[in-house]
Protein backbone atom coordinates (compact mmCIF):
# COMPACT_ATOMS: atom_id res chain seq x y z
CA UNK A 1 0.00 0.00 0.00
CA UNK A 2 1.29 3.47 -0.90
CA UNK A 3 1.40 5.37 2.37
CA UNK A 4 1.21 9.10 1.82
CA UNK A 5 4.02 11.32 3.07
CA UNK A 6 3.53 13.33 6.22
CA UNK A 7 1.30 16.28 5.35
CA UNK A 8 0.25 19.32 7.37
CA UNK A 9 -2.85 18.73 9.48
CA UNK A 10 -4.14 22.08 8.29
CA UNK A 11 -4.16 21.59 4.51
CA UNK A 12 -5.79 24.56 2.82
CA UNK A 13 -6.02 25.11 -0.94
CA UNK A 14 -6.55 28.00 -3.31
CA UNK A 15 -7.90 27.19 -6.78
CA UNK A 16 -7.86 29.87 -9.48
CA UNK A 17 -9.77 29.22 -12.72
CA UNK A 18 -8.33 30.83 -15.84
CA UNK A 19 -10.95 30.04 -18.50
CA UNK A 20 -9.24 31.09 -21.73
CA UNK A 21 -8.55 28.65 -24.55
CA UNK A 22 -7.51 29.23 -28.15
CA UNK A 23 -10.24 26.75 -28.99
CA UNK A 24 -12.18 24.05 -27.15
CA UNK A 25 -11.01 20.45 -27.44
CA UNK A 26 -13.58 18.01 -28.76
CA UNK A 27 -13.90 16.04 -25.51
CA UNK A 28 -13.85 19.01 -23.10
CA UNK A 29 -16.82 20.14 -21.01
CA UNK A 30 -14.93 22.55 -18.74
CA UNK A 31 -15.99 26.19 -18.50
CA UNK A 32 -13.85 27.96 -21.09
CA UNK A 33 -13.84 31.24 -23.00
CA UNK A 34 -12.22 32.23 -26.30
CA UNK A 35 -8.76 33.67 -25.82
CA UNK A 36 -8.71 37.31 -26.93
CA UNK A 37 -5.66 38.87 -25.32
CA UNK A 38 -7.22 42.33 -25.07
CA UNK A 39 -9.96 40.90 -22.82
CA UNK A 40 -7.62 39.23 -20.35
CA UNK A 41 -6.85 42.36 -18.24
CA UNK A 42 -10.56 42.97 -17.59
CA UNK A 43 -10.97 39.37 -16.45
CA UNK A 44 -7.93 39.58 -14.17
CA UNK A 45 -9.33 42.75 -12.59
CA UNK A 46 -12.58 40.92 -11.86
CA UNK A 47 -10.67 37.96 -10.44
CA UNK A 48 -8.77 40.23 -8.08
CA UNK A 49 -12.00 41.82 -6.89
CA UNK A 50 -13.46 38.42 -6.11
CA UNK A 51 -10.29 37.49 -4.24
CA UNK A 52 -10.70 40.59 -2.08
CA UNK A 53 -14.37 39.84 -1.37
CA UNK A 54 -14.13 36.07 -0.87
CA UNK A 55 -15.15 34.58 2.46
CA UNK A 56 -12.48 34.98 5.11
CA UNK A 57 -10.19 32.02 5.59
CA UNK A 58 -11.44 29.31 7.94
CA UNK A 59 -9.51 28.14 10.94
CA UNK A 60 -8.09 24.66 11.36
CA UNK A 61 -10.64 22.00 12.20
CA UNK A 62 -13.27 24.11 10.42
CA UNK A 63 -13.05 26.87 13.00
CA UNK A 64 -13.11 24.71 16.12
CA UNK A 65 -9.60 25.05 17.50
CA UNK A 66 -8.70 28.64 16.69
CA UNK A 67 -5.50 27.91 14.75
CA UNK A 68 -5.08 30.03 11.64
CA UNK A 69 -4.52 28.19 8.37
CA UNK A 70 -1.94 29.11 5.79
CA UNK A 71 -2.55 28.34 2.13
CA UNK A 72 -0.59 25.14 1.50
CA UNK A 73 -1.26 24.92 -2.25
CA UNK A 74 -2.26 27.21 -5.11
CA UNK A 75 -3.52 25.68 -8.36
CA UNK A 76 -4.10 27.62 -11.58
CA UNK A 77 -6.47 25.52 -13.66
CA UNK A 78 -8.57 26.10 -16.72
CA UNK A 79 -8.99 26.63 -19.51
CA UNK A 80 -5.39 27.26 -20.36
CA UNK A 81 -3.68 29.19 -17.55
CA UNK A 82 -0.40 29.13 -19.47
CA UNK A 83 -1.89 31.65 -21.92
CA UNK A 84 -1.13 34.26 -19.24
CA UNK A 85 2.08 36.14 -19.85
CA UNK A 86 4.88 36.01 -17.33
CA UNK A 87 4.04 39.53 -16.17
CA UNK A 88 0.33 38.74 -15.80
CA UNK A 89 0.93 35.62 -13.73
CA UNK A 90 3.55 37.38 -11.59
CA UNK A 91 1.19 40.27 -10.88
CA UNK A 92 -1.68 37.90 -10.03
CA UNK A 93 0.44 35.78 -7.69
CA UNK A 94 1.77 38.88 -5.94
CA UNK A 95 -1.80 40.10 -5.48
CA UNK A 96 -2.90 36.77 -4.02
CA UNK A 97 0.05 36.78 -1.63
CA UNK A 98 -1.02 40.22 -0.42
CA UNK A 99 -4.53 38.97 0.39
CA UNK A 100 -4.02 35.33 1.44
CA UNK A 101 -1.47 33.87 3.85
CA UNK A 102 0.33 31.70 1.30
CA UNK A 103 2.89 29.52 3.06
CA UNK A 104 6.54 29.89 2.13
CA UNK A 105 6.66 26.24 1.10
CA UNK A 106 3.27 26.20 -0.66
CA UNK A 107 2.94 24.05 -3.75
CA UNK A 108 2.08 26.38 -6.66
CA UNK A 109 0.96 24.66 -9.86
CA UNK A 110 0.15 26.02 -13.32
CA UNK A 111 -1.66 23.81 -15.83
CA UNK A 112 0.14 24.34 -19.13
CA UNK A 113 -0.51 23.44 -22.73
CA UNK A 114 2.80 22.62 -24.46
CA UNK A 115 2.26 24.94 -27.44
CA UNK A 116 1.61 27.98 -25.22
CA UNK A 117 4.92 28.09 -23.36
CA UNK A 118 8.54 28.74 -24.14
CA UNK A 119 11.66 29.03 -22.04
CA UNK A 120 11.35 32.79 -21.27
CA UNK A 121 7.73 32.40 -20.13
CA UNK A 122 8.51 29.38 -17.97
CA UNK A 123 11.49 31.22 -16.50
CA UNK A 124 9.16 34.10 -15.58
CA UNK A 125 6.70 31.67 -13.99
CA UNK A 126 9.51 30.11 -11.99
CA UNK A 127 10.77 33.47 -10.77
CA UNK A 128 7.19 34.39 -9.79
CA UNK A 129 7.14 31.44 -7.39
CA UNK A 130 5.54 28.68 -9.45
CA UNK A 131 7.20 25.41 -8.43
CA UNK A 132 5.08 22.78 -10.19
CA UNK A 133 3.93 22.43 -13.79
CA UNK A 134 1.21 20.16 -15.14
CA UNK A 135 1.49 19.63 -18.90
CA UNK A 136 -1.62 18.58 -20.82
CA UNK A 137 0.11 15.98 -23.01
CA UNK A 138 -2.84 13.54 -23.34
CA UNK A 139 -1.10 11.20 -25.80
CA UNK A 140 2.23 10.82 -27.63
CA UNK A 141 0.59 10.38 -31.04
CA UNK A 142 0.16 13.26 -33.49
CA UNK A 143 -2.80 11.61 -35.21
CA UNK A 144 -4.72 11.10 -31.97
CA UNK A 145 -3.86 14.62 -30.82
CA UNK A 146 -5.64 15.92 -33.93
CA UNK A 147 -8.58 13.61 -33.21
CA UNK A 148 -8.80 15.16 -29.74
CA UNK A 149 -8.77 18.68 -31.16
CA UNK A 150 -5.48 19.54 -29.45
CA UNK A 151 -3.30 22.34 -30.83
CA UNK A 152 0.06 20.82 -29.91
CA UNK A 153 2.21 18.14 -31.45
CA UNK A 154 4.43 15.52 -29.84
CA UNK A 155 7.41 17.71 -30.77
CA UNK A 156 5.82 20.58 -28.81
CA UNK A 157 5.61 18.33 -25.74
CA UNK A 158 9.31 17.55 -25.83
CA UNK A 159 10.22 21.19 -26.46
CA UNK A 160 8.08 22.46 -23.55
CA UNK A 161 9.31 19.73 -21.21
CA UNK A 162 12.96 20.44 -21.99
CA UNK A 163 12.36 24.18 -21.47
CA UNK A 164 10.82 23.48 -18.06
CA UNK A 165 13.83 21.45 -17.00
CA UNK A 166 16.21 24.07 -18.39
CA UNK A 167 14.81 26.84 -16.17
CA UNK A 168 14.88 24.66 -13.05
CA UNK A 169 11.47 23.04 -12.63
CA UNK A 170 11.98 19.82 -10.69
CA UNK A 171 8.32 18.93 -10.14
CA UNK A 172 6.49 18.22 -13.39
CA UNK A 173 3.27 16.31 -14.04
CA UNK A 174 2.17 14.89 -17.38
CA UNK A 175 -1.57 14.46 -17.98
CA UNK A 176 -2.40 11.42 -20.12
CA UNK A 177 -5.72 10.05 -21.43
CA UNK A 178 -6.39 6.45 -22.47
CA UNK A 179 -9.32 4.75 -24.24
CA UNK A 180 -9.21 7.31 -27.03
CA UNK A 181 -11.06 6.78 -30.33
CA UNK A 182 -9.50 3.87 -32.25
CA UNK A 183 -6.66 3.61 -29.72
CA UNK A 184 -5.14 0.15 -29.37
CA UNK A 185 -3.47 -1.29 -26.29
CA UNK A 186 -0.14 -1.20 -28.14
CA UNK A 187 -0.64 2.46 -29.03
CA UNK A 188 -1.41 3.31 -25.40
CA UNK A 189 1.62 1.36 -24.25
CA UNK A 190 3.81 3.47 -26.53
CA UNK A 191 2.45 6.65 -24.93
CA UNK A 192 3.16 5.41 -21.41
CA UNK A 193 6.67 4.28 -22.35
CA UNK A 194 7.45 7.68 -23.87
CA UNK A 195 6.16 9.38 -20.74
CA UNK A 196 8.39 7.16 -18.61
CA UNK A 197 11.38 8.00 -20.80
CA UNK A 198 10.84 11.67 -19.91
CA UNK A 199 11.04 10.74 -16.19
CA UNK A 200 8.47 13.19 -14.76
CA UNK A 201 7.85 13.35 -11.05
CA UNK A 202 4.11 12.78 -11.45
CA UNK A 203 1.70 11.24 -13.94
CA UNK A 204 -2.08 11.76 -14.07
CA UNK A 205 -3.75 9.03 -16.12
CA UNK A 206 -7.44 9.29 -16.95
CA UNK A 207 -9.78 7.18 -19.02
CA UNK A 208 -11.66 9.17 -21.64
CA UNK A 209 -15.14 10.14 -20.48
CA UNK A 210 -17.72 11.20 -23.07
CA UNK A 211 -19.41 14.21 -21.51
CA UNK A 212 -22.81 15.55 -22.64
CA UNK A 213 -22.87 18.55 -24.98
CA UNK A 214 -19.30 18.01 -26.18
CA UNK A 215 -18.30 17.51 -29.81
CA UNK A 216 -17.44 13.90 -28.98
CA UNK A 217 -20.91 13.37 -27.54
CA UNK A 218 -22.55 14.55 -30.77
CA UNK A 219 -20.25 12.32 -32.83
CA UNK A 220 -21.11 9.31 -30.66
CA UNK A 221 -24.82 10.03 -31.13
CA UNK A 222 -24.33 10.00 -34.91
CA UNK A 223 -22.12 6.87 -34.88
CA UNK A 224 -19.17 8.90 -36.09
CA UNK A 225 -16.92 7.94 -33.20
CA UNK A 226 -15.90 4.60 -31.72
CA UNK A 227 -14.03 4.20 -28.43
CA UNK A 228 -12.54 1.06 -26.85
CA UNK A 229 -15.05 -1.12 -24.98
CA UNK A 230 -15.04 -1.66 -21.21
CA UNK A 231 -12.80 -4.73 -21.38
CA UNK A 232 -10.21 -2.93 -23.50
CA UNK A 233 -10.27 0.03 -21.12
CA UNK A 234 -9.75 -2.27 -18.14
CA UNK A 235 -6.78 -3.88 -19.90
CA UNK A 236 -5.25 -0.45 -20.49
CA UNK A 237 -5.80 0.58 -16.88
CA UNK A 238 -4.36 -2.59 -15.37
CA UNK A 239 -1.33 -2.60 -17.68
CA UNK A 240 -0.69 1.03 -16.73
CA UNK A 241 -0.97 0.33 -13.01
CA UNK A 242 1.54 -2.53 -13.21
CA UNK A 243 3.94 -0.72 -15.50
CA UNK A 244 4.07 2.54 -13.55
CA UNK A 245 4.35 0.88 -10.15
CA UNK A 246 7.15 -1.34 -11.49
CA UNK A 247 8.86 1.87 -12.66
CA UNK A 248 8.85 3.26 -9.13
CA UNK A 249 5.72 5.40 -9.13
CA UNK A 250 3.31 5.11 -6.20
CA UNK A 251 -0.30 4.64 -7.30
CA UNK A 252 -1.45 6.95 -4.54
CA UNK A 253 -4.86 7.87 -6.01
CA UNK A 254 -7.16 6.20 -8.51
CA UNK A 255 -5.85 8.19 -11.47
CA UNK A 256 -2.53 9.49 -10.14
CA UNK A 257 1.01 8.18 -9.80
CA UNK A 258 3.98 9.91 -8.23
CA UNK A 259 7.56 9.51 -7.16
CA UNK A 260 7.65 9.29 -3.37
CA UNK A 261 7.13 12.75 -1.88
CA UNK A 262 5.88 14.24 -5.18
CA UNK A 263 2.20 13.58 -4.64
CA UNK A 264 0.07 16.57 -5.66
CA UNK A 265 -0.60 18.42 -2.41
CA UNK A 266 -3.44 20.44 -3.93
CA UNK A 267 -5.38 17.39 -5.08
CA UNK A 268 -4.79 15.72 -1.73
CA UNK A 269 -6.58 18.72 -0.23
CA UNK A 270 -9.67 17.72 -2.23
CA UNK A 271 -9.43 14.00 -1.46
CA UNK A 272 -8.92 14.61 2.24
CA UNK A 273 -12.02 16.84 2.18
CA UNK A 274 -9.99 19.76 3.51
CA UNK A 275 -11.11 23.37 2.88
CA UNK A 276 -10.17 25.42 -0.16
CA UNK A 277 -11.13 28.70 -1.80
CA UNK A 278 -12.19 28.68 -5.44
CA UNK A 279 -11.84 31.84 -7.53
CA UNK A 280 -13.02 32.51 -11.07
CA UNK A 281 -15.90 31.38 -13.29
CA UNK A 282 -17.16 27.83 -12.56
CA UNK A 283 -14.75 27.53 -9.61
CA UNK A 284 -15.89 25.60 -6.56
CA UNK A 285 -14.76 26.11 -2.99
CA UNK A 286 -15.29 24.38 0.33
CA UNK A 287 -15.30 26.56 3.44
CA UNK A 288 -16.61 25.97 6.95
CA UNK A 289 -18.49 22.85 5.87
CA UNK A 290 -20.20 24.54 2.91
CA UNK A 291 -19.44 23.80 -0.73
CA UNK A 292 -20.08 26.70 -3.10
CA UNK A 293 -19.90 27.14 -6.86
CA UNK A 294 -19.44 30.26 -8.98
CA UNK A 295 -21.40 31.19 -12.07
CA UNK A 296 -20.07 29.28 -15.08
CA UNK A 297 -19.95 31.84 -17.89
CA UNK A 298 -16.92 34.13 -18.04
CA UNK A 299 -18.86 37.17 -19.26
CA UNK A 300 -21.55 36.61 -16.61
CA UNK A 301 -18.83 36.30 -13.99
CA UNK A 302 -17.16 39.56 -15.03
CA UNK A 303 -20.48 41.41 -15.25
CA UNK A 304 -21.59 40.29 -11.79
CA UNK A 305 -18.27 41.35 -10.27
CA UNK A 306 -18.36 44.76 -11.96
CA UNK A 307 -21.96 45.31 -10.82
CA UNK A 308 -21.11 44.32 -7.24
CA UNK A 309 -23.29 41.22 -7.34
CA UNK A 310 -22.56 37.80 -5.87
CA UNK A 311 -20.91 35.32 -8.24
CA UNK A 312 -21.79 32.27 -6.12
CA UNK A 313 -24.82 30.53 -7.64
CA UNK A 314 -24.67 27.15 -5.90
CA UNK A 315 -24.36 26.27 -2.22
CA UNK A 316 -24.58 22.95 -0.40
CA UNK A 317 -23.97 22.11 3.23
CA UNK A 318 -23.55 18.47 4.15
CA UNK A 319 -23.78 17.60 7.81
CA UNK A 320 -23.79 14.52 9.98
CA UNK A 321 -23.66 11.18 8.23
CA UNK A 322 -23.93 12.73 4.75
CA UNK A 323 -20.79 14.77 5.44
CA UNK A 324 -18.98 11.69 6.72
CA UNK A 325 -20.06 9.70 3.64
CA UNK A 326 -18.64 12.34 1.31
CA UNK A 327 -15.37 12.26 3.24
CA UNK A 328 -15.28 8.47 2.87
CA UNK A 329 -15.88 8.55 -0.88
CA UNK A 330 -13.11 11.07 -1.36
CA UNK A 331 -10.69 9.17 0.89
CA UNK A 332 -11.33 5.91 -0.95
CA UNK A 333 -9.98 7.52 -4.12
CA UNK A 334 -6.59 7.39 -2.40
CA UNK A 335 -4.84 4.03 -2.44
CA UNK A 336 -4.26 4.19 1.31
CA UNK A 337 -8.02 4.53 1.75
CA UNK A 338 -9.74 5.68 4.92
CA UNK A 339 -7.30 6.28 7.77
CA UNK A 340 -9.16 4.88 10.79
CA UNK A 341 -7.33 7.03 13.32
CA UNK A 342 -7.80 10.21 11.30
CA UNK A 343 -11.50 9.46 10.79
CA UNK A 344 -12.11 8.90 14.51
CA UNK A 345 -10.22 12.08 15.44
CA UNK A 346 -12.18 14.13 12.92
CA UNK A 347 -15.68 12.80 13.56
CA UNK A 348 -15.54 11.19 17.00
CA UNK A 349 -16.87 7.87 15.69
CA UNK A 350 -15.34 4.62 14.48
CA UNK A 351 -15.53 4.29 10.68
CA UNK A 352 -15.91 0.51 10.77
CA UNK A 353 -18.93 0.90 13.07
CA UNK A 354 -20.31 4.02 11.38
CA UNK A 355 -20.69 2.24 8.01
CA UNK A 356 -20.66 -1.38 9.18
CA UNK A 357 -23.25 -2.70 6.67
CA UNK A 358 -21.68 -0.97 3.67
CA UNK A 359 -18.16 -2.06 4.60
CA UNK A 360 -19.12 -5.68 5.30
CA UNK A 361 -20.95 -5.98 1.97
CA UNK A 362 -18.09 -4.45 -0.02
CA UNK A 363 -15.52 -6.68 1.68
CA UNK A 364 -17.67 -9.73 0.91
CA UNK A 365 -17.81 -8.65 -2.75
CA UNK A 366 -14.02 -8.29 -2.82
CA UNK A 367 -14.09 -4.53 -3.39
CA UNK A 368 -12.76 -3.37 0.00
CA UNK A 369 -10.10 -4.74 2.32
CA UNK A 370 -8.97 -3.98 5.88
CA UNK A 371 -5.47 -3.37 7.12
CA UNK A 372 -4.41 -2.64 10.67
CA UNK A 373 -4.81 1.10 10.11
CA UNK A 374 -6.95 1.62 7.00
CA UNK A 375 -9.89 0.40 4.96
CA UNK A 376 -9.17 0.70 1.25
CA UNK A 377 -10.17 -0.43 -2.22
CA UNK A 378 -8.88 -3.74 -3.49
CA UNK A 379 -7.43 -3.88 -6.98
CA UNK A 380 -10.84 -5.01 -8.24
CA UNK A 381 -12.41 -2.23 -6.20
CA UNK A 382 -10.29 0.33 -8.01
CA UNK A 383 -11.67 -0.92 -11.31
CA UNK A 384 -15.23 -0.76 -9.93
CA UNK A 385 -14.78 2.32 -7.77
CA UNK A 386 -17.99 4.02 -8.88
CA UNK A 387 -20.00 1.03 -7.64
CA UNK A 388 -18.18 1.29 -4.30
CA UNK A 389 -18.86 5.01 -3.96
CA UNK A 390 -22.57 4.51 -4.70
CA UNK A 391 -22.86 2.37 -1.55
CA UNK A 392 -21.99 5.39 0.59
CA UNK A 393 -24.39 7.89 -1.01
CA UNK A 394 -27.29 8.50 1.42
CA UNK A 395 -30.60 7.27 0.01
CA UNK A 396 -32.27 10.68 0.17
CA UNK A 397 -29.32 12.34 -1.59
CA UNK A 398 -29.27 9.63 -4.28
CA UNK A 399 -33.00 10.13 -4.86
CA UNK A 400 -32.54 13.88 -5.31
CA UNK A 401 -29.69 13.25 -7.74
CA UNK A 402 -31.93 10.89 -9.74
CA UNK A 403 -34.61 13.56 -10.00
Amino acid sequence: MAILPTLPNNLFGLYVHIPFCVHKCYYCDFATAPYIKERVPRFLDALKREAEQRISLPRAGEGKDGIERNVTSVFFGGGTPSLLTGDQLTDLLNFLRAHYPIAQDAEITVESNPETVDQPKLDAYRRAGVNRLSFGVQVFDDGLLKTLGRDHSVADVYRAYEAARAVGFDNVNLDLIFALPDQSLRGWQDTVKRALDANPEHLSVYGLTIEPKTVYSSWIDRDLLAVPDDDAQADMFEWTLDTLTDAGYDHYETSNYARRGRECRHNLTYWMNAPYVGLGPSAYGYLNGERYGNVRGTQSYIKRIEEGREVVVDRERLEGRAHRAETVMLALRMREGVDLTRYAARFGVNFAEDFRDEIDALIEWGLLERTATHIRLTRRGVLLSNEVFMKFIPADHAASEAR
